[in-house]
Order: C-alpha cells, then sequence, then structure tokens
C-alpha cells in the first residue's frame, strides 16, 4: 500500500486453494487501505460470468459507483472513458457489447486504464480483482495490461485466484508467465 500511495503502482497476486484464505486477506488489506484513504474498487468473477468480457473490472468500476445514481455513472463514463460505456448494459439501449476483435480488446484496456489512473489522481486506488481462475481471456489481457500501465499511479492492483483449479493449459498461467518475465507482478501463496 505505501507503494501505490506515493505513486509507484504494483499488482500483487494471490494464490492458494479453495478455503485457505484469500478472502479473508483480501479483506483485510480493503479494511487497511480504507484506513489509509484508498479509493477501493471491488470485482469479483462468478463462474457463470466467465465467458463474459471484462466482468469483474466492470464490477471494480460499479463498486466504485455504488450509492450514485446510473446517470452520474453515465456522465462520469462519457467523459472519463466513453469506449466503457458499451459495458455496462444499464447505461445503453444496445445491451452488452462483446469485444470482437484484437484492436477492440486494446482500445478498451487503455479506456480502463484511463479510468482507473484518473480515480488515482483524486485518492490512491485498492482494485481488487478476485476469482482470476474464472476469467475470460478479455480480462486476463486486460489485468497484464494494467500491471504494465499502471506502474506509474498510485493503485494496487490485488488479484486472488486457485491455485488448485489451474490446469496445465489454463490461460491465467500464460498470463502469470508474461508478467513474471516483466517482472510486473508479485506473488503471494497462501499454504
Amino acid at each position: 500500500l505505501c507503494h501505490a500511495k506515493e505513486g509507484r503502482g504494483q499488482t500483487v497476486l494471490l494464490s492458494g486453494e479453495a478455503g485457505v484464505g484469500k478472502s479473508a486477506f483480501t479483506r483485510q488489506a480493503i479494511d487497511l487501505a480504507t484506513a489509509q484513504g484508498f479509493r477501493v474498487l471491488y470485482g469479483v468473477t462468478i463462474e457463470s460470468d466467465g465467458g463474459l468480457p471484462y466482468a469483474p473490472f466492470v464490477a471494480a468500476v460499479r463498486s466504485g459507483f455504488r450509492g450514485i445514481e446510473r446517470d452520474r455513472l453515465g456522465r462520469v463514463l462519457a467523459q472519463t472513458a466513453p469506449d466503457l460505456a458499451q459495458l455496462f448494459p444499464e447505461l445503453t439501449k444496445t445491451g452488452r457489447a462483446e469485444p470482437a476483435t484484437t484492436l477492440e480488446q486494446h482500445r478498451l484496456s487503455v479506456a480502463f486504464q484511463g479510468l482507473f489512473a484518473a480515480f488515482a489522481r483524486e485518492a490512491p486506488v485498492l482494485l481488487v480483482v478476485e476469482d482470476l481462475h474464472w476469467c475470460d481471456e478479455a480480462s486476463l489481457a486486460l489485468l497484464h495490461y494494467l500491471a504494465r500501465e499502471l506502474r506509474d499511479s498510485r493503485v494496487l492492483l490485488l488479484g486472488t485466484y486457485r491455485s488448485d483449479e489451474m490446469h496445465r493449459r489454463h490461460p491465467l498461467l500464460r498470463v502469470l508467465a508474461a508478467m513474471q518475465r516483466e517482472r510486473v507482478v508479485g506473488e503471494i501463496t497462501l499454504g
């Protein structure tokens, strides 16, 4: 938290088997961050959301606007990250759009990064994304992108995943290996 508060963003992934204490660790991190004046954005991937692009990041953005009317969320997104509006079905009449191309995914990644950086200019941010093992590949690519691009922001990105859900070809393992090679991730394994 100290590094993020000073403008040296970090990404930390917390792993362990189901029931080992990842959620308790995360709750303590949220309490500590809140006490230090951080804005907490919290998103979780539900197993049934596994196919929804960016589901945990959309949930995290929504959490940052909890209790605020839908029109204000729409205005903030329109001003700060208009490309993200399509991911919030409650703000558009067309419903959730599926990112179809690599270019579209990159455009949305840049928009998410811009929004989180804007939040971080107001106050340091703890961005929590739980249950990465159920994420879609677009969300995992966004995680990797944010780990690289938010290093100069007041953001601590904390992700959790179940190590017992990782099979040899799990997409998260590829992303994690790339993040390790680039040295943009810290890891904590709970036993």
